[in-house]
């Protein structure tokens, strides 16, 4: 099957979930199936936490036992995850944050900190770094992330348009340096898939969309408000809120009759 299970392990704030989020919506859009597990510190600022995401170009009902692919933004990541990788796995680590143990795995070191602070010249992209190895070692396609940093990033190139272009150096530095530095010695790669444009959803959008998909629907509608009741705030109901967001992706699928 033409799969793969990345797990990337750090800290709150340096990019891990956002990093994880962008690979996963970018291989969606690309076609393939996406299934994602994250974790949050108990911290409000730093702490430990990973995110897991699992592609494939057929249906995925469940995040996998154990992940092909560990990727260590620090010492601590790799010292949580590393016994959870996949017997002849792959680990991805940055060499000037430490020294892996010998283990059953195969290694990768990128200088992820080095590339950002010394070539891209903004430490901040360093997940962006870490998204380009990730891309020229195991794929989805680099395009595909390029696609989802420039939809996330539009509003803050208006306004500072040397963000979006660190950004995208950063990538493509990245996706240079693991294809002409690195030989590679595993068989984990995201194979060609024909391009879908899916839809992602969390689990309380999967909700609210079987909901709409119930004519039973109409039955419940709540005196022909769009708002959650007396008090005069402009929250939607979620039903409302998933029909403008599904359309706007797939106009196809808007719904004939206005949903609530």
């Amino acid at each position: 099957m033409n799969e793969i299970t990345i797990r990337i392990g750090g800290e709150s704030g340096e990019g891990t979930i956002s990093g994880g989020d962008i690979i996963a919506l970018g291989a969606a859009r690309w076609g393939y199936h996406v299934y994602t597990f994250r974790t949050f510190p108990a911290e409000i600022l730093g702490g430990p936490c990973m995110f897991q995401v699992r592609m494939g170009d057929q249906p995925i009902k469940s995040m996998g036992d154990y992940p092909d692919v560990l990727v260590c933004l620090n010492k601590e990541a790799y010292d949580r995850n590393i016994s959870e990788l996949r017997h002849g796995g792959v680990l991805v680590y940055d060499p000037a944050d430490f020294t892996p143990d010998a283990g059953d795995f195969i290694a990768y070191a990128v200088p992820f900190n080095e590339i950002a602070r010394k070539e891209v010249q903004l430490f901040q992209t360093k997940n962006m770094v870490m998204l380009g190895a990730i891309s020229g070692l195991f794929g989805p396609p680099l395009e595909a992330i390029v696609q989802v940093v420039e939809s996330k990033l539009s509003k803050s190139r208006k306004a500072n348009p040397i963000l979006m272009e660190k950004n995208m150096l950063a990538l493509e530095i990245a996706k240079k340096y693991v294809t002409q530095q690195l030989s590679k010695r595993d068989p984990f790669q995201l194979g060609p898939v024909e391009k879908a444009n899916r839809v992602v959803l969390n689990g309380n959008q999967a909700v609210v969309a079987g909901f709409l998909s119930d004519d039973r629907a109409d039955r419940l509608r709540i005196d022909g408000r769009d708002s959650c009741g007396n008090c005069g705030c402009s929250t939607r109901w979620p039903q409302y809120w998933y029909a403008n967001q599904d359309g706007a992706v797939r106009p196809e699928l808007r719904p004939q009759r206005e949903p609530w």
